[in-house]
């Protein structure tokens, strides 16, 4: 987030609120210094007087705190990113406690979960797990000589969806175990690999499988499918609802139970042609988003604007343009028609 920001010319103050507790700790518990972090959120905030203040998860950070960020900085606008399932209710109460003072709300989980979460401008946007083009660099599908067919990381926790994903990994091995190379980390042997380690598997690999914990919960998956689509693997995910939106049976293979995904996996694994051609525009779509259009190979490491103009457009404030408008202007980039006419739609609703 703060890389894409940098990129677009902003500068960026990136406060680590749970380092700065553990630093302030006497004995380096987060919990201990979440007192003397906030004091020294809001002393940053009034050194730095910025125009936005964006949280992630901050359940450290205080109601008392947003409240008083509101009251010094009236013309800056504040807005929260969360990227843990909107399911866990559990970990929500943070957050409604938090959003009467933020203008907006993005999240990973679409649909009535984030609805419920529209802050005090009754803003809340769903947002794609982000990539990076510095942190999902491969892209194997053009590269030789892959030796595993299909790659899987997990960490499976003893919590409700995980047994049905155990089940569909457990039939997975059984069905293609003996014709196909798979590595399903975490689910058996091999254990799962963490770091410069997981980077080295994800180099060898053709496909991914992104597997979460739930399916059924518009637009919501584990960052598992950023980090496969992004790095041009050919990746195999659940019929998620509104999961089309973003991408297409071209850019992703799409299955439904285990005995689709069997089928599925031996006519893809068979047809590299096919593979590969879904993998590249997977990538592609993830990096620019459902909108994507072609860009020269030589531009791929600026392809930083991925969210449709309408989710960044939503944060109120006057001369606000989106990501994708900025890298259009910059570059001299126009695009066909329908977008064309909703960017000029924009622009005039900016002025």
């Amino acid at each position: 987030m703060s890389n894409g920001f940098i990129r677009n010319g902003h500068y960026v103050y990136d406060f680590s609120y749970r380092d700065v507790a553990r630093e302030l700790s006497p004995i380096g518990r987060k919990r201990l210094g979440a007192g003397a972090m906030n004091r020294a959120l809001l002393a940053t905030a009034e050194t730095l007087a910025p125009d936005l203040v964006l949280f992630g998860h901050s359940e450290l950070v205080t109601p008392a705190t947003m409240a008083r960020l509101r009251a010094m900085l009236p013309e800056a606008r504040m807005a929260l990113w969360y990227v843990d399932p909107l399911f866990h209710t559990g970990h929500l109460a943070h957050l409604r406690a938090r959003t009467p003072w933020l203008d907006a709300v993005f999240a990973t989980t679409g649909g009535p979960l984030l609805r419920d979460l529209k802050g005090r401008a009754g803003r809340a946007a769903y947002l794609p797990n982000p990539v990076d083009a510095s942190v999902e660099r491969l892209r194997n599908f053009a590269a030789p000589d892959l030796s595993l067919d299909l790659l899987y990381f997990g960490r499976p926790r003893a919590q409700p969806g995980d047994e049905d994903r155990c089940a569909l990994l457990a039939r997975l091995q059984g069905a293609l175990g003996g014709e196909a190379r798979l590595a399903l980390y975490g689910y058996a042997p091999p254990e799962l690999v963490l770091g410069a380690a997981r980077e080295r598997v994800l180099a060898v690999a053709r496909a991914g499988l992104n597997l979460s914990r739930r399916n059924d919960v518009p637009l919501y998956s584990s960052d598992r499918l950023a980090h496969l689509t992004g790095n041009g693997l050919a990746t195999f995910t659940p019929r998620t609802p509104g999961m089309a939106a973003l991408f297409s049976d071209d850019e992703v293979f799409y299955f439904d139970d285990a005995d689709a995904l069997t089928s599925l996996l031996r006519a893809v694994l068979a047809d590299d042609a096919r593979l590969r051609a879904v993998a590249e525009a997977g990538c592609e779509t993830t990096f620019l988003g459902p909108d994507a259009y072609s860009l020269d190979p030589a531009a791929r490491a600026a392809r930083v604007p991925r969210l449709p103009d309408d989710f960044i457009f939503r944060l109120p404030g006057r001369g606000r343009r989106t990501l994708s408008q900025i890298y259009r202007r910059r570059h001299g980039l126009a695009r066909p028609g329908r977008v064309r006419r909703q960017a000029a739609w924009a622009d005039a609703r900016i002025r």
